[in-house]
């Protein structure tokens, strides 16, 4: 029987020395070092773990796929919100109950250390609970995007666009060049930290658009789930902006502003066609008298 020195057990010396915080520096793989050049804090710690817990979109991101969407999605999510922050409770609690901090901090591996009966089945799991977040990622992103692209809310996306019924294998093979890309930098404790900021963008715009829906009493807006409120979402909204101040946001936003403008210059030969479909559409309300204050204004043509 091999005995791993700082293994504790259930001990409460333990759960009170590792109850305190102590941020460290560590080096590039996360090993303790004091002349380390990254600093874990708690919000780059926050941006480390975020990850880890966006699973609970699954349902929202594959709504196609259920059968009772407006009952489905609320119940589901918060089911599974409430089930992981139990689980993930717990277990902080327990590792922090049966090891030494000097154990916790440099055993990156502790939960296989202390398997029963070998490691290998955390190995295991751990490979497919990997397999699984990735597929699922494969599954939701591909069709998230294409229906943003079948919205035609940005020309550039037109690539992306599938008919009904039909799977998006261009937006697959897209998402799957942009994984692959982020995989072989080869550290992911980098790259965690920067996805939390792109994660909290978006839940950010789905707060925010809750609350102005809310808020402007929009016809299709007709939520079906009793204990929502307008403050609920803006609240989301605020905590995501509050969670996003560190560097990491300033790097997220400058991705982001490089993204747009990319966009801007790429989709600019279409955007007569946009500006075309969009005076047909403002002809077609003043003819049928959808905007009755604009009848006086006599249209010769739709200009490009």
């Amino acid at each position: 029987m091999i005995i791993t020195v700082g293994i504790t057990g259930l001990s409460l010396e333990s759960f009170k020395e590792n109850w305190s915080s102590d941020y460290q520096f560590t080096n590039n793989a996360g090993i303790p070092d004091p002349e380390g050049k990254v600093y874990w804090n708690f919000n780059a710690l926050v941006g480390l773990f975020f990850p880890a817990v966006t699973g609970i979109m699954a349902g929202s991101n594959r709504s196609a796929s259920l059968k009772d969407t407006q009952r489905s999605i609320p119940i589901g999510t918060l089911a599974a919100t409430l089930t992981t922050t139990i689980l993930y409770f717990v277990s902080v609690l327990f590792f922090g109950a049966l090891a030494t901090r000097d154990l916790l901090l440099t055993d990156r591996l502790l939960t296989a250390t202390i398997a029963w009966p070998f490691p290998a089945i955390v190995y295991v799991g751990i490979i497919l609970s990997t397999l699984g977040a990735a597929l699922q990622s494969m599954t939701g992103a591909p069709r998230l995007l294409a229906a943003i692209a079948n919205d035609d809310i940005l020309p550039i996306l037109n690539y992306f666009k599938v008919a009904d019924g039909q799977e998006p294998h261009i937006a697959t093979l897209f998402t799957a060049i942009l994984c692959v890309g982020c995989v072989v930098i080869g550290n992911l404790d980098l790259i965690t930290p920067i996805v939390t900021m792109f994660l909290l963008l978006c839940y950010m715009g789905v707060n925010l658009s809750c609350f102005l829906l809310d808020l402007l009493d929009a016809p299709s807006w007709r939520p079906r789930w009793k204990i929502h409120h307008w403050s609920l979402s803006l609240l989301g909204a605020l905590l995501c902006i509050v969670s996003r101040k560190n560097k990491y946001a300033v790097i997220t936003l400058t991705l982001t502003r490089s993204l747009d403008a990319f966009g801007n210059v790429i989709s600019f030969p279409l955007r007569g066609k946009c500006r075309k479909s969009f005076y047909k559409l403002l002809a077609l309300f003043v003819k049928t008298e959808m905007l009755p204050e604009l009848n006086s204004v006599a249209f010769a043509g739709t200009p490009c």
